[in-house]
């Protein structure tokens, strides 16, 4: 069951101006022959996100991604955009906040893909975008700044996000707790259709520190 599910991650640092970027390689795919009728079984999407959207990169509000299908999605509304993407395949995500509209576009292997997003500052009300990444059955390793260098030249302009700081614009995503102690964890057990979702969708909008 756990080849179906989705995974997805957030980086800690975001940024609120300048020309950022990181890069992501997709290095092995899972075994996936035990799943049935899964179309897209290896696949992974990278790219931006506000702090408070979850995990699902590119299904809520403000959370932009770009998958390896070619297809880029915010809010749901998923659209043709560029190259297919899959193992052995490097990423770059770029992001120009000094623009307005905001800017968000990726490569592939190098090759520039085109503009994904125009983003009206407003609309993000301050915030910053942070990488995000979300998989189903991929390995993957993520270059912020801290290899030698680039798998790829990167776009003139742009500076990879780690190698960055608080007085270039990048600002900390929410502090995570003290210790093991602090942590809570919650499991759903109900009959479908009993309001399980709606439920857990309620106590996350309640409460958002978590």
């Amino acid at each position: 069951g756990f080849g179906y599910m989705w995974a997805g991650s957030r980086a800690t640092q975001g940024a609120t101006r300048g020309r950022v970027c990181y890069e992501v390689r997709i290095d092995n795919n899972q075994p996936t022959s035990h799943l049935a009728n899964e179309t897209t079984p290896n696949v992974l999407r990278c790219g931006w996100s506000v702090s408070a959207s979850d995990m699902q990169l590119g299904e809520v509000k403000n959370s932009y991604g770009f998958g390896g299908t070619g297809k880029v999605s915010e809010d749901c509304k998923f659209r043709n955009y560029g190259q297919k993407f899959g193992q052995g395949d490097v990423v770059g995500c770029y992001l120009d906040m000094n623009a307005d509209p905001i800017i968000i576009k990726y490569t592939v292997n190098g090759v520039e893909q085109g503009v994904a997003f125009r983003i009206n500052k407003s609309e993000l009300n301050g915030e910053a975008l942070f990488p995000h990444i979300l998989t189903k059955n991929q390995d993957f390793t993520v270059n912020f700044g801290q290899m030698p260098g680039p798998m790829f030249p990167l776009i003139k302009g742009y500076t990879p996000i780690g190698q960055l700081d608080f007085a270039d614009g990048i600002r900390r995503g929410p502090i995570p707790p003290n210790s093991r102690g602090d942590c809570e964890a919650l499991m759903m057990i109900g009959l479908p259709g009993a309001g399980k979702t709606y439920w857990a969708e309620k106590l996350r909008k309640e409460n958002p520190e978590k």
